[in-house]
């Protein structure tokens, strides 16, 4: 029993913020509070960004023996390489994951699921993160089965102990819930969250309230859109003012005001997804997010909540204030970290009970029968009745032009693991009978019945029941779109990490290798003659050069050896240990 609580209270957990420029890590234990954690260079940030360093550049995806002799860049160390070899990576992995109909993507040297793996592999070899319980991801909940993915495939390629994906609203509203649980403890409140990041804006409206001590979080809206926000903003300067877009971003810092004029589109853009957000009236708003500190942000943000019918008609209220009360860059990896541990019941903050409204108009597909499922922003249905139709395969999809640039639509996929084994006759009238865990796109059971009749149908919709003449359980599981554990992708990472690996060992070992020759030599002077007789010194001594020089781990470990055999012989090998 003690070993065990032992165990649990020395457990650590990370969360992992996917930003679409940079990586953040939260940390926390059992005995420690969520905080975030740095990396190699002492910064919380982290660039999305990584890079092959080859002996000549290539325009095609790397070999297995190119990458155990390529040198990759990761961070900082890549966006300098970059900078002059702008072929050999991207810095901006995170955010080509899973967009595979992007006009211009990444160079072919890797794809994006092998970069970020190798990426996240370097990252949590920090010591600070040796004996970690679990690790989390957090993204945009707007992300698609594609993105979802590629993040899945890489935490295993990485071999790292991964516990799920949550998404952004979730984190953020559970940071609320910690920091702020006394404000609605009594009275609900009416909470407008805004974050404008790199790659958009995001706005949703939250109205909290407690049910028996237990925090409730009910979502009324969520809004995205990537035309705004910190790429879109260096972008249109970097057009305007005919510079580089890292050279616009720091005009964008330095004056940021200026250019509101020129980002006219990009602020509207930001107006109207506020505007929508605002499904009711508000007590507060709360802006995160790294493009949020710019003063032309804020004051946009102000000017679209205030213009909004519901706060005009809100008595004894002129103007909603702005809120900046939470982390603007850190707020999503310290608030997924809570909601990991409040879900493993290792915090001391109750998890908030969250309802979701659907962020996409979903449909789902089966035997070429379509049937919807989700109104974007309004609601789902609890169940969904798939007529005239039976098949292998269910996918539920989104509209085309609600996805994220470069994606596909597709949400989520079932396999129907037994379908083959219901028995029917061929004129059959076939209904499919799914149970939803709405607004998410989790099937929680499934049914297929031999039903011709809707009230008969319904029947067996109202009751739960299944009659075991007309009706079979379903068993289902989710169908990825790729093999999630590619062992050719495996591969190729381990043996790029394996040979970055063994490139610093050889280093250290020729480093060794050099002052044991120089020790060698200098003894030489102090040995007497007769111990020498049967040692070629200088064949020793060239040697060392050499491998110094072209040496392999083998020949240096080799000879290595040797050397501390004569060491040992001239009686000096005590001075090794010192």
């Amino acid at each position: 029993m003690f070993f065990l609580f032992s165990a649990f209270t020395l457990s650590s957990y990370a969360s992992i913020d996917i930003g679409s420029q940079y990586i953040r890590i939260a940390l926390s234990s059992i005995t420690a509070e969520a905080k975030m954690a740095l990396n190699n260079d002492n910064k919380i940030l982290t660039p999305s960004a990584v890079a092959f360093k080859t002996d000549k550049p290539l325009d095609r995806h790397l070999s297995n023996e190119d990458g155990y002799d390529s040198i990759p860049k990761y961070g900082d160390d890549a966006l300098k390489y970059l900078k002059y070899h702008p072929n050999s990576g991207t810095d901006r992995v995170t955010y080509f994951l899973g967009r595979y109909n992007l006009e211009h993507s990444t160079p072919p040297v890797a794809n994006t699921t092998e970069m970020l793996s190798i990426l996240l592999t370097k990252l949590f070899m920090n010591q600070q993160y040796a004996g970690l319980e679990g690790i989390s991801l957090c993204v945009p909940r707007y992300f698609t089965l594609s993105q979802r993915e590629c993040l899945t495939q890489a935490m295993y390629l990485a071999r790292l102990p991964f516990y799920g994906i949550f998404d952004d609203d979730q984190s953020t509203i559970q940071l609320y819930n910690v920091k702020f649980y006394h404000r609605f403890l009594q009275k609900k409140r009416n909470v407008l969250f805004v974050d404008v990041g790199a790659a958009g804006a995001r706005a949703y409206r939250v109205e909290f309230s407690t049910i028996k001590a237990t925090p409730v979080a009910v979502q009324t809206s969520y809004i995205w859109s990537e035309k705004t926000g910190g790429f879109s903003f260096n972008s249109k300067i970097s057009k305007v003012k005919k510079v580089t877009e890292s050279k616009a971003q720091k005009l964008l810092i330095q004056s940021g005001n200026s250019f509101t004029k020129v980002l006219k589109n990009e602020l509207n853009e930001l107006s109207n997804v506020v505007k929508e957000a605002i499904t009711g009236q508000i007590d507060e708003v709360q802006i995160i997010g790294s493009a949020s500190r710019f003063n032309f942000v804020q004051e946009a943000i102000k000017n679209a909540v205030n213009s909004v019918g519901y706060v005009k008609n809100m008595k004894n209220v002129k103007n909603i204030e702005i809120l900046r009360e939470l982390p603007a860059s850190d707020s999503i990896a310290i608030g997924s970290l809570h909601f990991l541990n409040a879900l493993l019941n290792v915090s001391r903050y109750k998890l908030v009970e969250l309802h979701q409204s659907p962020i996409y108009t979903i449909s789902v597909e089966c035997g070429g029968v379509i049937e919807d499922y989700c109104v974007k922003n309004n609601n789902c249905s609890q169940y969904i009745v798939l007529h005239s139709t039976i098949c292998e395969k269910a996918v539920f999809f989104a509209e085309e032009n609600e996805v994220p640039i470069g994606c596909g639509n597709i949400l989520k996929q079932y396999s129907l693991k037994n379908i083959s084994k219901f028995d029917y006759e061929l004129n059959d009238e076939l209904n499919g009978l799914f149970f939803m865990d709405n607004p998410t796109t989790t099937v929680l059971s499934a049914a297929w019945c031999s039903v011709p009749e809707k009230t008969e149908m319904m029947k067996i919709i109202n009751s739960f029941e299944r009659d075991d003449e007309k009706c079979e359980t379903i068993e289902i599981e989710p169908s990825p779109l790729t093999d999630l554990q590619n062992k050719e992708k495996y591969e190729f990472v381990q043996i790029v990490l394996k040979g970055d690996d063994d490139r610093k060992l050889l280093g250290d070992l020729k480093s060794k290798l050099d002052n044991y020759a120089n020790i060698f030599k200098n003894s030489l002077k102090n040995v007497q003659s007769e111990q020498t007789n049967d040692i070629d010194c200088f064949e020793m001594i060239e040697k060392a050069a050499k491998f110094i020089e072209h040496g392999t781990i083998t020949e240096i470990r080799s000879l290595l050896k040797k050397f501390e055999e004569y060491f040992k012989l001239f009686g000096i090998d005590e001075y090794l240990k010192k």
